[in-house]
């Protein structure tokens, strides 16, 4: 019986206690009353759908399909593809996963469409996580891988971790993969230690529980498995542990304590409507009545869970009813029921796992591999061409630098040039100012003698003249 550890993100339901359901309820409901057909009355159905979907799987179905045609009236793309994955959750946590799976396309071509990238890695996600329900281990193992990548890529740390828990569970059912299985899960384990989420925290221990589980080692499975009831105490996925519990215990031969985790994780499945949950409780309480020679109640809970199985299209839980039945109607001496449950356990063992799908399986392994050991080496040239352009920006500007300081000194040089230029231009006009000066005066009292010199022979020649007419009638006269 292999126990579905796997945490479907955004598929994570909210790790609200059922007490506190009511309140949040009220709440959006009320919120809704008052909201106009718009983006924000669709986030509020869809927040009542995701709070609904710890309670009823029904419910919570019809207010993402009212999201939904909202969504479509008003164009709002993103709407609808969170309506569709909501739709989707919802038929997985009902057990319909043919419907889940259809959804969950819808949804991812839809983020596609718009590149919404968180998105597109919550969907590969969940479609990897329900293919590995189904146990179809290639496309949930191409899936989960091709999430991680996105998730890594935009470093969303949440969704990082809730990966490293599915791809961890997945390993876990591959052969010889214990390594690869503890190396994602003891990642995962960190990242949600760091985050403090409950809800992851509770998903890595299970699947550690599980690890531990196949390898022999009960009380370490049992260690682990306790810290995941404790932290998913309260919410959808309480069942899962105990089922889980419930598992180890009877390894152990301990029945009382796994009758009393089976009956109870049934009892909480019941109540939460979740036909996964309960296929596997009653898988588990028929192991526990097939031990303790109750062969009659044995088949009768091998029948439910093979009939519940059949409805939800689950290869690992329909392998552990036909094994269970064929077993114990052996047991009985009903050797026809024996050999037909037999022939069809053979029939969907060998369709769950095979030799093409192993060499399938790491195929896909190696080419995720190439392709991070490729981005690494991208990312090394990258940082690589990225300190050479540093280093020839830091060569350019030192290089400016000199050549600035080398035209400072110019330019001082030259500024000092002409400073003293222009001192020594100034002292020789000064000078030759001076010396005009001088000669200007010297020129001017030259010019006085000059103008009376002139002035005295202008007065000797008129005395001269007059002179010479006083003289003239004298000389008449004599």
């Amino acid at each position: 019986m292999k126990i579905p550890t796997l945490t479907l993100l955004l598929a994570l339901i909210c790790s609200f206690g059922f007490a506190q359901n009511s309140e949040i309820i009220d709440s959006i409901k009320h919120e809704i009353t008052k909201a106009k057909e718009d983006s924000n009355k669709v986030k509020a159905l869809l927040e009542l759908s995701k709070v609904y979907l710890n309670i009823a799987t029904d419910t919570a179905l019809n207010y993402a399909s009212k999201a939904k045609d909202i969504s479509e009236r008003i164009k709002f793309k993103k709407g609808i593809a969170n309506s569709y994955k909501f739709i989707g959750i919802a038929y997985y946590n009902g057990g319909n996963y043919i419907s889940a799976l259809t959804n969950f396309n819808k949804s991812l071509s839809i983020f596609q469409s718009i590149g919404d990238q968180i998105g597109i890695a919550n969907m590969y996600s969940n479609i990897g996580g329900l293919y590995t329900m189904q146990g179809d281990d290639e496309p949930a193992l191409y899936n989960l891988l091709h999430a991680l990548e996105i998730a890594e890529k935009i470093k969303d740390k949440k969704r990082i971790v809730s990966l490293c828990s599915n791809l961890g569970a997945l390993y876990i059912k591959i052969p010889n993969s214990f390594k690869k299985a503890k190396e994602f899960l003891l990642r995962g384990l960190i990242l949600s230690n760091e985050l403090g989420d409950k809800e992851l925290i509770g998903s890595i221990n299970l699947n550690l529980g599980d690890l531990y589980f196949n390898k022999k080692n009960g009380d370490s499975a049992i260690f682990f498995l306790n810290k995941s009831a404790q932290n998913w105490q309260g919410n959808r996925n309480y069942p899962v542990a105990l089922n889980f519990l419930g598992k180890v215990y009877s390894s152990k031969k301990q029945y009382n304590l796994a009758r009393k985790n089976f009956k109870k994780a049934l009892e909480i499945a019941t109540q939460l409507n979740s036909n996964l949950d309960i296929t596997q409780s009653l898988l588990g309480l028929g192991n526990i009545n097939y031990q303790e020679q109750q062969f009659d109640q044995a088949i009768k809970d091998y029948k439910h869970a093979e009939s519940m199985a059949l409805e939800m299209d689950s290869k690992a839980e329909l392998k552990e009813a036909y094994y269970g039945l064929a077993t114990t109607y052996f047991k009985v001496s009903n050797f026809k029921n024996a050999y037909t449950y037999l022939n069809s356990f053979s029939i969907i063992k060998d369709s769950i796992y095979n030799i093409a799908t192993d060499k399938k399986l790491y195929g896909l392994e190696y080419t995720f591999d190439i392709r991070n050991k490729e981005n690494k080496i991208k990312l090394l040239q990258k940082e690589k061409e990225l300190q050479l352009l540093n280093l020839k920006k830091e060569k350019s500007a030192k290089n400016s630098y000199i050549i600035a300081l080398v035209l400072i000194f110019i330019i001082a040089l030259i500024i000092y040039r002409y400073y003293r230029v222009k001192i020594k231009t100034n002292n020789l006009l000064n000078k030759q100012n001076i010396e005009i000066n001088t000669a200007y005066k010297k020129l001017k009292a030259t010019q006085t003698q000059l103008i009376q010199s002139e002035k005295l022979a202008s007065l000797g020649e008129l005395t001269a003249g007059i002179a010479h007419e006083i003289q003239n009638p004298l000389n008449f006269v004599n």
